[in-house]
This record gives structure tokens, C-alpha cells and sequence, in this order.
């Protein structure tokens, strides 16, 4: 009886992502104009389809103007990362490569949901924070491509960037939405605009072919003059549906650039490329899958209980794959 229950709820989640892209087809066919709702509703499905998702990617970051006093940045990152993103858990693996670096370095960190852990492959060095404050375990730089597609889940004070969904910036904080005259990337889209002249909030354009996914995202900030500027802008070029294993797709950028104007006066462009085949949607998850796998020979501190200990388990290959070194 249970089983049956299971499947219903599974098969009623399908039916719904269903007719949530025939309404989409049919106004389109019609020319008809989405009315928010239909933007709530398309983004809600895209968002509730992801669950967990593991993928890699490359980010290449370049000023464009540097600052007076500029602070080198890391060039170029090559990312893997796990992510439960009911619970928070994380596994990321960063390969950095920088001017002050001889050669690219490794760094994984995760989190658990109890405790954070984080491996260091120049050093060799291994460390355990156990039970840490919550701003010592940051997602948001973890989760980079679904932070830029607004898919996480919407928290009851969201209001679109601070959670990261789409769900809450169009629930909560757009004032107005309509179509767009003009294509952006190709895309139909949907202007949502928020805020008033007082005090300017994101502009998102949406395009409901791709999932409700933000096409274009401007961010302000005051300066001192009083006014408001554009300190970010995201674009993404190219999207594709991922499918998992019992048939829930969902829309995530694939390639998408970012022009940040931090306050220090300079201009910094962030791009990110993912790696397609790398992507599984809601892949089985054990609680060993978000603990960092030391490499054997690894000095370990643990912090909570001020010890010290050696790793001398040989990993499964899958496991050490994320400690590995990287290639010169």
C-alpha cells in the first residue's frame, strides 16, 4: 500500500511538470502573455525537480578594470562539487590555479550537516570542525550555477537573491512582470522588475522556455553620490534540460558570464562553463558522500577534540578521485 502511495506521489509530481509545459505551449501558440502565476508555477516545478545534484565545471575570472591597488585574482578554477540541497550537505573540490601558485593547488572542503572538513593537497594537511557556526559553512560560492539559476528552495523570508530562487524573487519581490519586446539570448522572456526609484532591487528577464531560468539578472547598490548603479550583472548564454533517473527534468545554465563592480572601483568578468556529461540529477546520497576522503599519509587535526591522527585507509578510486591531484 505504501509502495502504491510512493508511486502515486511520483506520478502526480510527472503529471504536473507535464500539463506546466503544455499550459506553456499553448499560450505560446496563442501568443497569449504569462501572468506571474504561470511564472511562479513554471519556476516552483523547475526548482522542486532538483533535489541533489552533482556536476563540474571552469571558472575564469579577469578584470576587465583593475582596481588602484589590485589584489591578484584566481585566473582559473576547474570545480566538482555534490550538493544535497534539502540538507545543505556539500563535497567540492576546487583545482586553483594562480599567480602566486607554483602550481595548481587542490582544496576540498564538505560538510556533513554536523561537521566541516577540508583537505589542502600542497600541504597535505587535513582538518575537522565539528558542530560550526553557520557563517563558517558557505554554500553560496559552492553552489555557483544553481545560485545563477535561482533552483534553490525557497525560504519563507526569501526574497529571491538571499535564497537563491526564483520562486521568491517573483513572489516576494517583483513588482511588476511582463513581456519583454525584445529576445534576450534568442530567448522569449519576461521582464520582473522590483523596487522604486527610493530603492532599486534586481531586474530579472525570464525565459518560461527554459525553465523559468533568470536569462538576465541585474543587481544595484547606492553609492555615495545617492545613486543607484548596476553593481552585477549576470547573462546566461546556453541552458539544457537534465533528466534523472524516474523521469523529473530541469533547467540549468550551462554557460553564463558575470560582470561584478565591486566598490573599490573595479570591473571584474566571471565566466563559468559546465561540463554537460559531469551532470547527475538526484543521484543516491550516503552520509560518507559529503565527508572529505584524506588521501593515505594525511595528517589530520581535529579541532572539537584537539587531536591529531593519520589516514592509513587505501580509498576506493571513486572516493580518492577527489583528492587527487591535479595535473601539471
Amino acid at each position: 500500500m505504501c509502495t502504491n502511495r510512493r508511486s502515486w506521489s511520483v506520478n502526480a509530481r510527472v503529471l504536473s511538470w507535464c500539463l506546466i509545459g503544455a499550459l506553456v505551449a499553448t499560450l505560446y501558440a496563442a501568443d497569449a502573455q504569462l501572468t506571474r502565476d504561470d511564472l511562479v508555477a513554471i519556476a516552483q516545478a523547475n526548482a522542486e525537480a532538483i533535489t541533489a545534484v552533482e556536476m563540474q565545471f571552469d571558472v575564469k575570472q579577469a578584470y576587465l578594470e583593475p582596481p588602484k591597488h589590485p589584489v591578484p585574482l584566481c585566473s582559473d578554477l576547474h570545480c566538482r562539487f555534490l550538493f544535497d540541497m534539502q540538507k545543505g550537505r556539500f563535497l567540492y573540490r576546487s583545482v586553483v590555479k594562480a599567480p602566486a601558485y607554483p602550481k595548481p593547488d587542490v582544496i576540498v572542503t564538505a560538510y556533513d550537516g554536523a561537521d566541516r572538513s577540508e583537505y589542502i593537497a600542497s600541504t597535505k594537511s587535513g582538518t575537522i570542525l565539528a558542530n560550526p557556526p553557520p557563517d563558517s559553512v558557505p554554500t553560496s560560492d559552492k553552489t555557483t550555477v544553481l545560485a545563477a539559476a535561482m533552483v534553490m528552495p525557497p525560504k519563507p523570508g526569501g526574497f529571491g537573491l538571499n535564497d537563491g530562487s526564483m520562486v521568491s524573487l517573483l513572489k516576494h519581490q517583483a513588482s511588476e512582470v511582463q513581456a519583454a519586446p525584445e529576445r534576450v539570448e534568442g530567448q522569449k522572456v519576461y521582464v520582473c522588475t522590483s523596487g522604486t526609484p527610493q530603492r532599486r532591487l534586481p531586474v530579472a528577464w525570464v525565459s518560461p522556455d527554459w525553465g523559468a531560468l533568470p536569462v538576465k539578472l541585474l543587481t544595484y547598490a547606492q553609492v555615495s553620490s545617492g545613486e543607484f548603479r548596476v553593481m552585477s550583472e549576470l547573462r546566461v548564454l546556453e541552458a539544457r534540460r537534465f533528466d534523472d533517473h524516474k523521469g523529473r527534468h530541469v533547467w540549468l545554465p550551462i554557460r553564463f558570464e558575470t560582470v561584478d563592480r565591486p566598490r573599490d572601483g573595479s570591473v571584474v568578468k566571471i565566466q563559468v562553463t559546465v561540463e554537460p556529461e559531469s551532470i547527475r540529477i538526484n543521484p543516491e546520497l550516503t552520509d560518507t558522500d559529503f565527508r572529505v576522503p584524506f588521501p593515505v599519509g594525511t595528517v589530520v587535526k581535529d579541532v572539537a577534540s584537539n587531536a591529531e591522527f593519520k589516514q592509513t585507509d587505501v580509498l576506493p578510486a571513486s572516493r580518492a578521485a577527489w583528492t587527487a591531484e591535479a595535473p601539471e
